[in-house]
């Protein structure tokens, strides 16, 4: 997270300095099951963490402008983007991101999108699990929905998991979690 001090700043210049930041700070997760021979180490996918807050050519992006992050990302060495999004009935931005995200990633069968929930309402995450849930581009591990909670609370997650799963979405949940001894319902 950028720290913005008094002075005048370009938006567009922290935005760059963001994406490149999280490009650096891409963090590996392991996605793969164990090698069939001892000594062989699993492929590992890299993801960069993605701020649909602060996309680098600004919220009215084009899905061209996405495409080409996704391909810069993917000459760096990234497999995907965990899309960091807070509610999107508070911020209708972070949905038009989202979308214009995945339409950009059409273009790169390889490239992974996972959606990480950043303190959004369990009907939210699952409005978007369902919508996303068949996207070939949606990050899998072992056929279920790979996605992210930040913020949230294990109510939230089992919520999450068995609404998805009434709509028969299976999903793999990779939680930043707040317990409620730390943060009330």
């Amino acid at each position: 997270m950028l720290v913005f001090s008094k002075c005048r700043r370009d938006w567009r210049q922290i935005s760059a300095r963001a994406t490149r930041t999280a490009g650096l700070l891409a963090c590996a997760i392991h996605l793969s099951s164990l090698a069939a021979h001892a000594g062989e180490a699993p492929r590992k996918t890299v993801l960069a963490h993605y701020m649909a807050c602060c996309p680098q050519a600004g919220l009215q992006s084009s899905t061209r402008q996405y495409e080409d992050e996704i391909r810069a990302a993917n000459e760096n060495g990234i497999d995907g983007f965990a899309i960091n999004f807070g509610s999107y009935v508070r911020s209708p931005s972070h949905l038009q991101v989202i979308e214009r995200l995945y339409a950009a990633a059409a273009h790169f069968p390889n490239f992974n999108l996972l959606l990480s929930f950043d303190q959004s309402s369990p009907s939210e995450a699952v409005e978007l699990i369902m919508k996303y849930a068949s996207n070939p581009n949606s990050l899998r591990k072992n056929g279920r929905l790979v996605v992210s909670g930040w913020g949230q609370t294990p109510h939230w997650a089992t919520e999450v998991r068995e609404r998805a799963r009434a709509h028969g979405i299976e999903i793999f949940l990779v939680p930043h979690m707040n317990y409620p001894c730390l943060r009330p319902e």
